[in-house]
This record gives structure tokens, sequence and C-alpha cells, in this order.
């Protein structure tokens, strides 16, 4: 489904439904059908995939703190803090005892923000350098292998990098003799891999784009020395994994957005266009 067929039914029928829903609910709170208490234990959650699937990895946190019903509880959004924090303040907010709303009036600051770190079995290694290995003969363990993502989704096309940026930065990594690239993405961004590998002029970039599970993709940076890539989805599900991400930002804000990977480089807009002249 393209963005233009998204915000059609969000327009018609999103924002219609959300409508009635908040007269229903307010009706039955002043007629005292049913009163929201700040002390009562809530029963049930219901997440919602906010924007695409980087927001399930940034939501992890949140997910931790919550045993309860967040469509009861309005919450103080911020523009100048990360959203990880953001989504720790709707888990916050259930158990808070402020009076009034928005709830959680509170620093969130020394939150510990933790993600898990997905690791991967030798056997699985094993079985994923011998799928690589049928895209070239040579790639095996004791290559360097780095993994490109030139694709953003095509939901976001602002958020890509030029892919003719991306050959010559292809062009450029090759010249290690021992280093191959492995480019990312799921079917329909086959075109795009094909062609940074056809600027790349070399056969030790291969296509892995719908070729991997969700799975096989955080094994695949596990045995990888480095992650570059676009805003999006793979540069927060890398953050499960060991890989170092060197990742291109904009025209969004890494400051709410950033990958929480300990070993991220954000190179955001004004420095991404250095690197361009560099290129």
């Amino acid at each position: 489904m393209n963005i233009q067929s998204i915000r059609r039914i969000d327009y018609w029928t999103g924002i219609p439904i959300c409508f009635l829903l908040s007269i229903l609910n307010t009706l039955e709170q002043m007629l005292g059908i049913r009163k929201i208490k700040a002390e009562e234990e809530p029963r049930k959650i219901l997440f919602l995939l906010i924007s695409e699937l980087g927001s399930t990895v940034v939501a992890y946190p949140a997910f931790r703190k919550v045993r309860g019903n967040l469509v009861t509880h309005r919450v103080l959004y911020s523009q100048n803090r990360h959203m990880v924090y953001n989504f720790l303040a709707l888990s916050q907010a259930l158990w808070s005892s402020d009076a009034g709303q928005p709830f959680l009036k509170k620093t969130l600051k020394n939150e510990s923000i933790e993600l898990p770190k997905i690791r991967s079995a030798v056997t699985e290694k094993d079985a994923l350098w011998a799928k690589l290995k049928r895209f070239h003969d040579a790639i095996g363990p004791g290559c360097k292998l780095i993994v490109l993502n030139p694709n953003a989704s095509a939901l976001l096309p602002l958020r890509k990098w030029p892919l003719d940026f991306y050959g010559r930065l292809a062009r450029l990594l090759l010249q290690d003799p021992d280093l191959y690239i492995a480019c990312i993405g799921v079917a329909s961004e086959k075109p795009d891999a094909q062609a940074v590998i056809r600027m790349a002029a070399n056969d030790r970039v291969i296509d892995l784009t719908g070729e991997t599970t969700l799975r096989e993709l955080v094994i695949l940076f596990n045995i990888s020395r480095l992650l570059i890539t676009s805003d999006c989805g793979p540069a927060h599900i890398a953050c499960l994994s060991s890989v170092p991400i060197l990742i291109f930002f904009g025209p969004e804000t890494p400051t709410l957005f950033s990958p929480l990977s300990p070993r991220v480089k954000v190179l955001a807009r004004l420095r991404m266009l250095s690197l361009c002249v560099c290129l």
C-alpha cells in the first residue's frame, strides 16, 4: 500500500473513528459509567505499531514496564527528547499518582535504557555463511563483511541517501581485496540494490534483498564488521546485535530517532553534505 492510500484511509476513517470514540469516552466518564482512577491497577494493554518496524525496537523499554490499559491516560509528548522517553512516559503514567492530566510530571532522564542482545549460535552463523557462499564462492568467516542498506522504505523516500553515493562508497570500500558487501532490503527494494551493485562494478557486492528472514538479518549483523544504512527499520534492528552502525540521517533529527546502540555513529544532514563532497 502506498503512502497516499494510507493517508486517505487515515483521513476518512481514522479521524472520524477516533472522534466518535473520544466523545463516547468523555460521556462515560461524565455519567460515571466508567471512571478512571490514577491508582487503579491496569488490567489489559494494547500496543499499536506507531509508525514503522524500527519503532518496535525503540519502544522495547516501554514494553518491559507496562501491565495495563494505555488508552485511558493522556501523557504529554515532548518533541525535544528521544522517542524512547516518550514511549516510557506512556508506561510510567499507568502508575502515576499525579493529580490531573496530562500525566507523568517527572523526569525520565535517569531511566535505564536497555535493549536485549540477540546472540547467534555457531550453527546459525555457519548456516548463514553457507547461504552467503551461494552468492559468491569466496565468502567465508575469514573475510570482512559489510552490510549496505541503501533503502528507507517506499513510504519515506526523503530519508534516502542518493544511490550513486552508495555506489561510489562501495567502490572505495572494495579497494580492500578482503572485503565483501551485502546489500539488504525487502524484495521490492531489489532495483535499488541492483543499481548500487552496477555502480560498484565488482562481483564482491552481493544482493540479499528479499533473501533473509528477520532472524537471519540479525545473524547477518552479528557476523558483519559494519552496517551502513539510511534511517530506517534495519538500523534499529541492528541495535539487537553487536554490529557497529553508520547511519545517514535526514531530514528528521537523530535527537529524537537515533538508534539506541552504543556503537552507532550518526551522520546528519550537514555532515552528510561534507561526506558527499569527499566522495
